[in-house]
């Protein structure tokens, strides 16, 4: 125990068992559960990372702290110093911090927070389906590890970035989760006879088709270019936050995984498409 480490997977692991007991004893829908309960999990990760804060750990490369002057100086007087060699030892660079990796996911979780629980979860909660906000949150947070693990001091990099590829699978798998998710309803719909294609859906669709498609053409075209011009052709463990090579193929491939991760959400308006087109067909029949 005491050579373990502050990551959040153990709790996540145990909240989420804890929760499929409970919802089995009381009887309670268990998506309708996690969708209260899983952009809290985005709120404690965001003060979880002031832990990174005081442990001097999982932070960048030293970057200039010119640039940093607007965040608070008790904040860049911590950034100092790093827990790499074992200890905290001031950094050997004048003029320079560690990139504060800890802020940087706590406001990018605290906006997901309200982004999942009060956009999607309150304002757009008439077009989700009950379990969209867990994977939503999958998203988010497999998103957010693309792009903040290559920026991490390496000592501080899983196995040559394996968590960022991870992060990538994350990002997918979620984006698929979501249209499974509504194809499944669909089905269910279908089969009790409770879906009803409204015509009102046409425009939308035909909208929400050509924006996410060419969306994710575009965004796969981009980075296969980059990739492509890229000097190395192979991944790079960052030794340098502004490596040209890192830069133009790392950054490629985050490019393409996210233009496929957007393929699966042209799913559902084709789906509605094709309804609308059937009905149309039995009228003029």
């Amino acid at each position: 125990l005491r050579s373990g480490g502050l990551a959040i997977y153990g709790t996540v692991i145990f909240a989420i068992s804890a929760l499929i007991i409970f919802c089995c004893i009381k009887k309670k829908k268990f998506f309708q559960m996690i969708d209260t309960l899983i952009p809290q999990l985005a709120l404690g990760q965001a003060m979880g990372r002031w832990g990174n804060f005081f442990n001097c750990e999982v932070h960048g490369n030293e970057v200039l702290l010119s640039n940093w002057s607007w965040i608070p100086s008790f904040i860049t007087k911590q950034m100092q110093y790093t827990s790499i060699a074992g200890g905290a030892n001031i950094s050997t660079s004048e003029g320079y911090i560690y990139l504060p990796l800890f802020f940087i996911e706590g406001l990018t979780n605290l906006f997901g927070y309200f982004f999942i629980a009060h956009l999607f979860g309150g304002k757009l909660r008439k077009i989700t389906e009950l379990g969209d906000l867990a994977y939503g949150y999958v998203i988010w947070y497999g998103m957010t590890r693309v792009i903040l693990e290559p920026m991490r001091n390496p000592k501080f990099i899983m196995n040559d970035l394996w968590s960022w590829f991870w992060a990538l699978v994350f990002v997918f798998a979620g984006a698929c989760a979501i249209v499974g998710n509504h194809v499944i309803e669909y089905i269910k719909a279908k089969k009790k006879g409770e879906f009803k294609a409204r015509e009102s859906w046409r425009t939308s669709s035909f909208i929400q088709l050509i924006g996410f498609g060419a969306l994710s053409v575009a965004l796969i075209a981009v980075g296969v270019a980059i990739m492509t011009n890229a000097p190395t052709k192979e991944f790079i463990v960052p030794t340098n936050l502004h490596g040209v090579d890192f830069l133009q193929y790392n950054f490629g491939f985050i490019f393409v995984a996210c233009g496929a991760s957007l393929l699966p959400f042209i799913t559902m308006p084709i789906i509605r498409l094709v309804e609308l087109n059937k009905i149309k067909e039995r009228v003029s029949e």
